[in-house]
């Protein structure tokens, strides 16, 4: 693996131009980050050092103030996950890797309070996966790699939190085999989950 960094950049799409936006606590790759609602960055978990070692650590980046702070810790280190930014303005991580390992569980990070709390664990391993936010507010959890490459999603209620997510199943089209999308075009996912009607998400 290669090594990580920990210097930040900033652009700004007026000037379309990037500045130095400091440096972060530690170094990271495969991290997530997500923009909360008072335009602050979280930047979340990921590999530090040349190894598999992963952080369970956070930190807050203030474009305003162009200054780093620390947050809280996760339930457990993760790298290569996703972050979903829900409607109200929590952020939800689901799976991910620590330290070689794959595992299940997600964790909700409020920033009201600015803490995480244990969401339930899905229902089997994945990394290096998709998170959407749907419409009816909950989070669309799909593919990615587990025992091999996975064609399963599942749905996050945020209304219920530590619930275990419901299974679904998922197909793409045109191209069944979840494969990397051709920037530009044209995919539908449909998840068809227990208990419900199937929910689609456009690329």
């Amino acid at each position: 693996m290669s090594g990580s960094l920990q210097s930040a950049e900033s652009y700004n799409p007026t000037t379309n131009q990037w500045t130095s936006a400091g440096n972060m606590s530690i170094d990271r790759r495969g991290f997530a980050a997500s923009i909360l609602p008072n335009v602050k960055a979280l930047i979340i978990g990921g590999h530090t050092g040349s190894g598999i070692v992963t952080s369970a650590t956070s930190e807050l980046y203030d474009p305003v103030a162009n200054a780093w702070a620390s947050g809280p810790n996760m339930s457990s280190p993760r790298g290569q996950f996703p972050a979903a930014r829900l409607a109200d303005g929590k952020v939800l991580v689901t799976g991910g890797m620590t330290s070689g390992n794959l595992i299940s569980g997600a964790d909700l990070y409020d920033p009201s309070t600015n803490s995480w709390s244990f969401a339930g664990n899905m229902s089997g391993v994945r990394h290096v996966h998709t998170s959407t936010l749907l419409a009816n507010g909950s989070v669309l959890v799909a593919g990615g790699l587990g025992n091999g490459t996975i064609a399963t999603a599942e749905i996050f209620t945020p209304t219920a939190p530590g619930a275990a997510p419901s299974s679904c199943s998922i197909t793409q089209s045109p191209n069944t085999a979840l494969s990397p999308v051709t920037p530009g075009a044209n995919v539908t996912l449909t998840a068809t989950c227990a208990g419900g009607s199937p929910v689609t998400s456009c690329a």
